[in-house]
């Protein structure tokens, strides 16, 4: 069933789990995602983000992510991922998102405030779940590389406790995603959280928080990240990566050239046992009943 993301967040936070929120910007990869839920029995979120755009149009998107989502045995909603310009983030309200993300994160901290409330108000009128990002998370995804400038460290990016509780206070904020350790895309080293300044903002924010930059954390320090406040885990890398492994495999071992077929069920099946896994993991032992 089609939902708004607060109130999967909502209950999340209450029974200290999270919800998965996975990049879903293929037909494949949605259906991995929903079989993965359903054989949970978890709700999960739709992410799309606008950085696919040349590769997944949200105008094509959108009617197939809220299709599957409404025909679903388990609570999904469907959201727009690091929305970068308002005129992207009300096209997904156009058609019919239930969530959107204002990721303005790299703008004055002013600016950010400004037109982060100016989608909130926006959304609330329309009863859709908000995002925002307050701090800076480094990347090495291709085409939206951001490195850490020399002679200062992440942490120095990291998201303030006082700025938090300002921001959502001004915003009026759903959802906050925050700096804390992780990284978008592959990690060339061991991530370590820095939980004690989530702890610090947990208790300066009434909104939930996100974690995004799920893929390749240690599964103790998502279990700490979720018992002290995290309530949504963003996770994309390793499922793809599982997904582009079984297709390379596959065409390997094949002594001729498979068909794309072959490959896109092989795929979809590695993507949905690697989102089980994900998800079994941020239920962080709760059992939702059937």
């Amino acid at each position: 069933m089609l939902v708004p993301m607060k109130p999967l967040l909502d209950e999340a936070q209450k029974k200290k789990y999270a919800v998965g929120a996975f990049n879903a910007g293929t037909v494949e990869t949605m259906e991995a995602i929903i079989e993965a839920a359903e054989e949970v029995n978890t709700p999960v979120i739709f992410n799309h983000a606008q950085c696919i755009e040349e590769f997944a149009p949200i105008r094509e998107v959108a009617p197939k992510l809220i299709s599957i989502a409404k025909a679903s045995k388990v609570p999904v909603a469907v959201n727009l991922d690091h929305g970068l310009d308002f005129e992207y983030i009300m096209t997904a309200i156009h058609l019919g998102f239930t969530s959107v993300m204002s990721d303005f994160s790299l703008l004055p901290y002013e600016e950010n405030v400004k037109n982060v409330k100016r989608v909130v108000d926006i959304c609330k009128a329309c009863g859709i779940s908000t995002e925002g990002l307050l701090g800076v998370m480094p990347s090495n995804v291709v085409g939206q590389e951001q490195k850490v400038p020399e002679g200062m460290k992440v942490s120095d990016f990291y998201t303030k406790p006082e700025e938090a509780k300002d921001f959502v206070e001004r915003t009026g904020l759903d959802a906050l995603a925050i700096s804390f350790g992780t990284v978008h895309g592959l990690y060339v080293e061991d991530v370590v959280l820095d939980i004690d300044l989530l702890k610090k903002i947990r208790e300066n924010v009434d909104c939930n928080l996100v974690m995004h930059g799920g893929s390749g954390v240690a599964p103790e320090q998502i279990k700490k990240a979720i018992d002290n406040g995290v309530s949504k885990i963003n996770y994309y890398t390793y499922m793809s990566n599982a997904g582009v492994s079984a297709m390379r495999e596959v065409m390997e071992k094949s002594t001729v050239p498979p068909y794309v077929h072959e490959l896109a069920y092989y795929s979809k099946n590695a993507m949905r046992e690697n989102a089980k896994k994900a998800m079994l993991l941020f239920n962080n032992g709760y059992k939702r009943e059937k």
